[in-house]
């Protein structure tokens, strides 16, 4: 008769295996390895002197045509790779963004750009003109943003953008059959559990 192995051996067994795999996969090529670690990463450092409008970026971002976007205290920076446009708030435009002091964006399934600002304010960045779209908020208006600081944006399976308004949270439904403006956008404020 022969005697029967026991599973604690079996697991014993098995990582033993493994373990010699790996060490003979990692002395075979451990120095492929160490060259790929050991070659520098080439970093380029980008500040105000390059056009960066601010040095405090609050985030960053790479959109899907290769452009890197930096929300810093003043205004939302564009990198095409060579050079900086920034976006500020001029209040003698109505199509410039909302408010500098740019907090977040999103990038929603359609390419389009959505910018949320710390002191209020969501707009929609239309990419053939440079300019901007404004959602309403308006204080109790039951069809317009909630008011307060844009932290977060995201978009649903249908479509539909879900903003953090300052703690609350909203949905903006567009209606795909207007012309994009301030006035294609529905409303509906979602209750949330403190």
């Amino acid at each position: 008769m022969y005697p029967t192995i026991t599973s604690k051996f079996k697991s014993n067994y098995l990582l033993r295996n493994f373990v010699l795999f790996l060490l003979s996969f990692v002395l075979q090529y451990g120095d492929v390895a160490a060259q790929i670690i050991s070659k520098p990463l080439a970093f380029n450092a980008l500040t105000i002197n390059d056009g960066l409008s601010q040095g405090m970026v609050v985030r960053m971002f790479q959109d899907r045509y290769g452009f890197m976007w930096f929300a810093t205290l003043d205004g939302l920076n564009r990198y095409d790779g060579y050079k900086f446009t920034v976006f500020r708030h001029d209040p003698q435009n109505k199509t410039s963004v909302t408010k500098s002091f740019v907090q977040s964006f999103f990038e929603d399934s359609q390419g389009r750009l959505w910018i949320g600002t710390i002191s209020g304010g969501l707009d929609l960045f239309d990419r053939e003109t440079e300019t901007f779209i404004h959602v309403n908020q308006q204080a109790g208006n039951t069809n317009s943003l909630s008011e307060g600081s844009i932290t977060s944006i995201a978009e649903d399976m249908h479509g539909n953008i879900w903003v953090n308004v300052a703690g609350k949270v909203d949905k903006i439904s567009i209606d795909k059959t207007k012309k994009l403006t301030g006035e294609s956008f529905s409303f509906h404020h979602v209750k949330v559990p403190s």
